[in-house]
């Protein structure tokens, strides 16, 4: 038979996607003549195979199936490294990262089953310095920038968690559009406690193109604040919102550098990003059924109990590669939108808590 070809972004196929596509190892040899994988993704699964050859690996919310001899075919063809030269459409992403090495791996290990995520597409930024957080990354080939934490201010006082987040959140920023250069003109934004569906990426690479056509978007969000399992079903449908959501989301170079980076807050960024004063009636896009999944159960703002409050029960998306809002994205621009709610308001059934 003609030899298989590995879609995806640029042509390049995540290992995990590419386990997770099917029954890709049920048997016989795989011949792909465009792939490319994370080195480290590959070296686990090695060893992993070496140990429990034939058992599911736990790699997160996209599982990756059962490994045999048919993975030893493939890491033949494996490069030494990922490269992303050409690769149109894959974004330059930023993780943040601090002190816990063994949540990190777990992030990184979902990270990489992802359709179209690249390691040199890829940098994170370590606030404060942890040999553990640093050797993860190390061993997985990521470039990581190391902030310098300053927890005491100028007049000796010491600065609470959230203005530690905001001051590391500016200037990491800032890092990774410098290092990306001007081809990165968006930056997909993560942090080291997620965990993410299979078309996580695809969802930013369908998105992207509505925020130049409409002004009156300004970002994306992988995350559904209120996708609880039980009240959320379409993995296709995508919803606009007031509310900037920032659990793995979009951010545009001209937005960061035209507005955001030159009045960026000392504390508190989420807020401020959402006030009506900064967003200016723009708003943000979202998936109905959320495409990653927050596994932090502490933090400097989570605790157990709000953990199981408000994270615990979100829905993670399934599917491979669903087309959304059924290929027909004209139905998120602002006008077509607001005429669609219109219309449904219109239709629906009034209901009465006492009949009239």
């Amino acid at each position: 038979p003609a030899p298989a070809r590995a879609g995806g972004c640029g042509g390049r196929l995540a290992l995990g996607a590419l386990l997770a596509a099917g029954s890709l190892f049920t048997g016989g040899a795989l011949l792909l003549t465009t792939w490319q994988g994370a080195p480290g993704a590959v070296q686990r699964l090695r060893q992993r195979s070496r140990r429990d050859a034939g058992r599911p690996l736990p790699t997160g919310a996209a599982g990756v199936g059962r490994v045999t001899v048919g993975l030893i075919a493939l890491e033949q063809r494996v490069p030494e490294k990922t490269h992303a030269t050409g690769a149109e459409g894959c974004f330059a992403m930023l993780m943040f990262c601090n002190n816990r090495p063994q949540l990190l791996e777990q992030t990184l290990d979902s990270l990489f089953t992802v359709r179209g995520v690249l390691v040199d597409k890829l940098v994170a930024s370590q606030d404060g310095s942890n040999p553990a957080v640093a050797a993860v990354l190390a061993q997985r080939g990521i470039v990581h920038f190391e902030h310098a934490k300053k927890p005491m201010g100028a007049i000796g006082k010491k600065k609470e968690g959230a203005a530690l987040i905001a001051e590391h959140y500016k200037w990491a920023v800032d890092k990774a559009f410098g290092h990306f250069g001007e081809s990165a003109a968006h930056l997909v934004i993560i942090e080291d406690d997620m965990l993410f569906a299979p078309d996580f990426m695809q969802l930013f690479i369908q998105l992207a193109p509505l925020l130049e056509r409409d002004p009156t978007l300004w970002t994306i969000s992988a995350f559904a604040d209120n996708g609880f399992s039980g009240m959320v079903f379409d993995e296709t449908r995508v919803i606009r919102t007031e509310w900037t959501v920032g659990f793995g989301w979009l951010l545009r170079r001209r937005l960061w550098e035209d507005e955001l980076r030159h009045q960026w807050p000392k504390t508190h960024w989420d807020h401020w990003l959402r006030s009506d004063k900064r967003r200016r009636g723009r708003e943000t896009l979202f998936p109905e059924v959320s495409r990653d999944y927050h596994t932090g159960v502490k933090g400097t703002h989570s605790e157990p109990g709000q953990f199981d409050r408000y994270f615990r029960n979100i829905r993670l998306a399934a599917q491979q590669s669903p087309l959304l809002m059924g290929g027909d994205l004209d139905q998120l621009v602002s006008a077509n939108y607001e005429e669609a709610t219109r219309q449904l308001v219109a239709a629906a059934t009034p209901l009465h808590s006492h009949p009239s």
